[in-house]
C-alpha cells in the first residue's frame, strides 16, 4: 500500500496527550513510526488531525427501510468523521443470526463506509424470552450483546444472560428501561409533562433497570455497558458501581448531554427522544459525570426518520432524529461550555468509547490502525437539509448554527474527502 502523509495539521491524540502541529505518515493502513518522503502528501494546514470517531450507539434506519437507505447512512457516518460505528441489533433483519451478520457485512463492504461493529441480539428476535446463540454470534463478529430499547419482562432470562456472558467473557450493552414503569410514557415525568398534558415516563423506569443489572453484575461478574443514560439517579448508581470496582461502563447521548425537557414546549417533536429528555438538573448531572469520568462516552443515538414519521402528533410520533452531522462540532461546543480541554472533549468520542467496549481503536500512536478524522474547527455552517451528509434532516439540531466541520477521513489508511 502506498504511503500517505498528512502535513501541517494540529495533531490531537487524547490517549497520549499529544497536541501539536505535526505531520503523520500512514503506511500499510497504520500510523508509521517515522515520517516518510515517499507516497502522497496532503496538506491539512488549519485543520485538526484527530482519531476517527467511535460511536457506540447508532441506527441506520427504522426496520422497514430499504437497504439503499441504510447504505446512505453508513456513508454519512464516515463523512462525519465516524470511522467505527457500533450498530444496535434492532435492524431488519434483527442481528440474532449469522446470516443477518453476513448481510450487514456485505452492505458495509459494498459502501466503503465506516467500520461497522455489530452488537448482537441478546435474545432471539429481541423478544426477551430465549437467549440468542451468543457464543456463535460472538465468533461471527459481534462485539457485545443487547436487547436494544426493550427489556425482558422475565428476570430469569436476564439472570441467565448475565451468567452466560460472564462464563464466556462477553459484554452486555444495556439500554436501561423497565417496561412496566415505562408503560405509555413519552416525556419525562415532571412539570413539562403536566404542562403539555402528556403521559410521563418516570426516572425509576431507568434506575430500576440499572439496579437490577448491577445486582446481576455483582452476582455473576458479567461486564456491562449502560448506554443512553438520561438521569442524575442513573448516573449515581453507575458512579457507586465503579467505586465498588464492578466491571461497568456507561455513555449518554448527544441530545441528553445538551438538551433538557424545556425544549419540548410547543410539542416540538424534533426533541422527542428515547429515553425522553429529562430535567435541567438531570442534564447538569450528566455533564458533571462526563467531566469526572463516570460517563465514558457520548454516543450519537443517530436514528434517521422519514417525513411521515415526523408529521404525527407528538404522542404518536416516532422518537429519534439525525445526529451524525452535528456530533463532533456539538461535542466540542459542549466541552467549551463545560470548561474542559479540546483533548478531553475528544476523549468522549474516541478513547472513551473505544476503551468502554475494548475496541482497540480511537488513538493515533505509532502502529495504531490509521482511522483518522480531519476537522476544520473554524468553518461555521447551518444544520439544514442541503448541508447534511445524512439524508434525514429531522433533528433537534435543525436550523442551528454549528462551528467546525469534518473535511476528510482516513479509514484504515484510505483517504476520503467528506
Amino acid at each position: 500500500m502506498t504511503a500517505l502523509t498528512l502535513t501541517g495539521g494540529r495533531v490531537i491524540d487524547p490517549r497520549s496527550g499529544r497536541d501539536t502541529v505535526a505531520d503523520i505518515t500512514i503506511e500499510d493502513g497504520r500510523i508509521a513510526e517515522t515520517l516518510s518522503s515517499n507516497g502522497d502528501v496532503i496538506d491539512v494546514s488549519g485543520c485538526w488531525v484527530v482519531p476517527g470517531l467511535v460511536d457506540l450507539h447508532g441506527r441506520l434506519a427504522p426496520r422497514n427501510r430499504s437497504i439503499l437507505q441504510r447504505a446512505a447512512q453508513l456513508q454519512a457516518a464516515r463523512q462525519n468523521g465516524i470511522t467505527t460505528l457500533c450498530l444496535m441489533p434492532d435492524t431488519n433483519p434483527v442481528l440474532d443470526s449469522v446470516a443477518a451478520l453476513e448481510q450487514l457485512s456485505r452492505l458495509a463492504d459494498a459502501t466503503g463506509s465506516s467500520r461497522v461493529l455489530p452488537i448482537g441480539a441478546l435474545t432471539a428476535g429481541l423478544a426477551g424470552e430465549q437467549l440468542s446463540e451468543l457464543a456463535t454470534l460472538s465468533e461471527a463478529g459481534c462485539i457485545a450483546f443487547s436487547n436494544a430499547d426493550g427489556s425482558s419482562r422475565d428476570l430469569r432470562v436476564l439472570a441467565r444472560a448475565a451468567s452466560y456472558a460472564s462464563n464466556y467473557n462477553l459484554r452486555i450493552v444495556v439500554q436501561p428501561n423497565d417496561p412496566w414503569l415505562a408503560a405509555e410514557g413519552c416525556v419525562h415525568e415532571g412539570a413539562m409533562a403536566h404542562r403539555l398534558g402528556l403521559p410521563g415516563l418516570p426516572v425509576s423506569a431507568e434506575t430500576v433497570s440499572v439496579s437490577c443489572w448491577l445486582e446481576l453484575c455483582r452476582e455473576t461478574g458479567a461486564c456491562l455497558h449502560f448506554t443512553k443514560l438520561s438521569s442524575a439517579r442513573g448516573v449515581e448508581l453507575v458512579r457507586q458501581a465503579k467505586r465498588e470496582g464492578l466491571p461497568v461502563s456507561a455513555d449518554t447521548s448527544l441530545n441528553h448531554a445538551v438538551f433538557d425537557d424545556s425544549a419540548l414546549a410547543g410539542f416540538d417533536n424534533r426533541f422527542k427522544t428515547w429515553p425522553p429528555l429529562r430535567s435541567a438538573a438531570d442534564r447538569d448531572a450528566l455533564c458533571a459525570a462526563l467531566v469526572d469520568g463516570t460517563l465514558d462516552a457520548i454516543c450519537s443515538d443517530h436514528n434517521p426518520l422519514s417525513v411521515d414519521d415526523c408529521l404525527a402528533p407528538f404522542q404518536s410520533a416516532e422518537a429519534g432524529g439525525a445526529t451524525f452531522d452535528a456530533l463532533l462540532p456539538a461535542v466540542l461546543a459542549l466541552g467549551r461550555e463545560l470548561g474542559v480541554s479540546e483533548g478531553q472533549a475528544l476523549t468522549w468520542l474516541t478513547t472513551g468509547p473505544a476503551s468502554a467496549l475494548q475496541l482497540g481503536c480511537g488513538s493515533l500512536g505509532p502502529g495504531d490502525v490509521a482511522d483518522i478524522c480531519v476537522f476544520d474547527p473554524e468553518h461555521t455552517w447551518r444544520h439544514e437539509a442541503d448541508q447534511l451528509h445524512s439524508s434525514a434532516s429531522h433533528s433537534p439540531w435543525q436550523g442551528r448554527t454549528l462551528q467546525g466541520r469534518v473535511r476528510a477521513t482516513v479509514q484504515h489508511g484510505v483517504y476520503q474527502r467528506a
